[in-house]
């Protein structure tokens, strides 16, 4: 149970597939919960070689009671390792850090 200012992380989208070359695109969601206000810093492991991956806008200003959006754009190429991909997707605010998965499948 949330007792202090705190935000969440969601994904639209948690499973995207695509072909070597093209782009995946994840729309995210912070949240403020109880008040929090503050610079939300995203980060992602997990990407597969040969890919590049990149947040907008990043870090994610944030005041409740609104949400705030950004996007995860993964950017594969041609030599892009077809396989299945878990993606962590954290984002960080001071001392809270919360992560999320999403997948990218790559065929």
């Amino acid at each position: 149970m949330v007792k202090a200012a705190d935000f969440t992380i969601t994904s639209g989208t948690s499973t995207l597939r695509v072909s070597p070359g093209a782009k995946a695109s994840y729309g995210l969601t912070i949240t403020p919960l109880l008040g929090f206000k503050g610079s939300v810093t995203l980060t992602v492991t997990g990407v597969p070689s040969n890919s590049s991956s990149a947040f907008s806008p990043n870090p994610v200003t944030v005041t409740y009671p609104k949400a705030s959006k950004s996007t995860l754009t993964v950017t594969t190429t041609t030599t892009t390792p077809a396989g299945t991909y878990t993606l962590t997707i954290t984002g960080t605010s001071g001392s809270l850090t919360h992560s999320i998965t999403v997948t990218l499948i790559v065929t």
